[in-house]
């Protein structure tokens, strides 16, 4: 996208300045600027993952649990 910014790139439709603001804080590739650093927080089970993964106990390790719990955020 240009520098001009987004108010009127989308589609001929006025962003309202707020909306503007949130995209663009939320997307700094859009204008060539770094993304902001993602936090160091790890889930409880994180650890205990890597340990098992490393330790090389078994040629498979299995992931599993109910839906939306962060197996897929773990891998």
């Amino acid at each position: 996208m240009k520098k001009e910014g987004l108010r009127d790139t989308l589609l001929g439709v006025r962003l309202p300045a707020s909306v503007e603001l949130f995209l663009r804080d939320t997307n700094p590739w859009w204008y060539d600027e770094a993304m902001k650093p993602v936090p160091p927080f790890r889930r409880w089970l994180f650890n205990d993952i890597v340990k098992r993964i490393k330790g090389g106990l078994a040629p498979v390790t299995v992931l599993r649990g109910p839906r939306q719990v962060g197996k897929t955020t773990l891998q």
